[in-house]
This record gives C-alpha cells, sequence and structure tokens, in this order.
C-alpha cells in the first residue's frame, strides 16, 4: 500500500508539468517490490528527479506499508 499528500502528485517539473496520476502509477508500477523501504526510495527518487531542483509548493510525503 501507499499513501502520498497531494503535494505528490502536484509536484512540478521546471516546466511546471505536475507529477500527476499516471505517472506516479507508472513509477510505481516500474519500482522495486524487494521491500517497502527500497520502493520508498524509487519513489523519492523518481519525484527528486522530475522536479529537478525546484523547490516544492507543498508537502511531500510518501507512506510505504508492505505485508
Amino acid at each position: 500500500m501507499i499513501l502520498t499528500s497531494d503535494g505528490v502528485i502536484e509536484a512540478n517539473s521546471p516546466t511546471s508539468e505536475m507529477v500527476g496520476f499516471a505517472r506516479l502509477e507508472q513509477v510505481v508500477a516500474d519500482g522495486p517490490a524487494a521491500s517497502a523501504e527500497v520502493m520508498l526510495e524509487h519513489l523519492r527518487a523518481a519525484v527528486d528527479a522530475f522536479v529537478m531542483s525546484g523547490e516544492p509548493h507543498d508537502d511531500v510525503t510518501i507512506v510505504v506499508v508492505r505485508v
């Protein structure tokens, strides 16, 4: 289970494009399933790479739970 704040979906690229639900779903689908920690690192890296050096305009919260 992956929970995110709206700041993840609304994170902007330097060209003002948002991450959006479809892109986040693709990042999750392409991500590693080894552990919750590895998936969290993958998601954080993907959002950071998308935003590049931009400052977040909102909180960026991600919780990954694997049972």
